[in-house]
């Protein structure tokens, strides 16, 4: 009887395989969302590339702000009139190994009739003191215009009690009382005919014109871990099952 059953076949190890193959399915999954991370990174390093190649950079233009597609990225110059008076504290902001709040407000554009966010530059918070008695000035901003974005970490803004955490074109615009606020962030590399005497307490915020793209090393982890996961099955599993036939 001993040996008729070390003769039986085992049963196929349903569940185990049904458990590996889900991980299997999942670390892959991983491993192609990090695929598609590295070569969107690589599209965005090549804009930034292409946009800080100039250093003449043309005016923006309307189209640009209501069209800017996520991960764009358009550098240029934009006239028109700028409400500091309005400016906002964004908080969350690492300079040079500080906390500082990024200021923003309102560009009404001179060519046409739509107003754009405003990242006049980062500083420390007892700036926004002096801002609103500062009146509506004309000037002209070269800077980078793009979509903003936000980590899901990121806590909401509350606009009653001034806290603005999040980069929200929809919140601005509502808070500003700003028509035809456009869904894009021009933050500012320099602010001619400014003539505030802000400086040196604000300075232009950190454009990251390098990016840190890791994503190769983090989709050779998951797929190996997935390969490693199917050899251990194949082995403490399949082999077994095979050899009992």
């Amino acid at each position: 009887m001993i040996g008729d059953n070390n003769n039986m076949k085992q049963k196929f190890p349903v569940i185990a395989s049904l458990v590996c193959f889900v991980a299997v399915v999942v670390l892959c999954t991983m491993g192609a969302w990090q695929v598609q991370r590295l070569q969107w990174k690589n599209d965005l390093q090549r804009n930034l590339d292409a946009a800080f190649s100039t250093k003449n950079p043309p005016p923006l233009i309307e189209a640009q702000f209501s069209k800017i597609e996520p991960g764009q990225v358009v550098r240029g110059v934009a006239n028109g009139v700028l409400d500091v008076s309005k400016a906002v504290m964004v908080h969350g902001r690492i300079e040079n190994g500080k906390s500082v709040v990024a200021v923003v407000a309102p560009l009404k554009m001179t060519s046409s009739h739509v107003s754009v966010p405003v990242e006049i530059g980062c500083g420390d918070p007892a700036i926004i003191g002096q801002l609103p008695s500062l009146k509506p000035k004309g000037v002209s901003i070269v800077g980078v215009l793009r979509q903003p974005r936000w980590s899901f970490v990121t806590p909401p803004n509350i606009p009653d009690k001034g806290e603005w955490w999040r980069m929200d074109a929809q919140e601005f615009g509502t808070y500003w009382k700003v028509e035809n606020l456009q869904n894009a962030v021009l933050t500012s590399e320099e602010i001619l005919d400014f003539g505030y005497p802000l400086w040196p307490k604000l300075t232009p915020c950190t454009i990251e014109k390098t990016l840190r793209n890791d994503h190769a090393s983090y989709a050779f982890f998951w797929f190996l871990m997935a390969g490693s996961l199917s050899v251990i099955w194949v082995i403490r599993f399949l082999k077994p099952y095979l050899q009992s036939a």
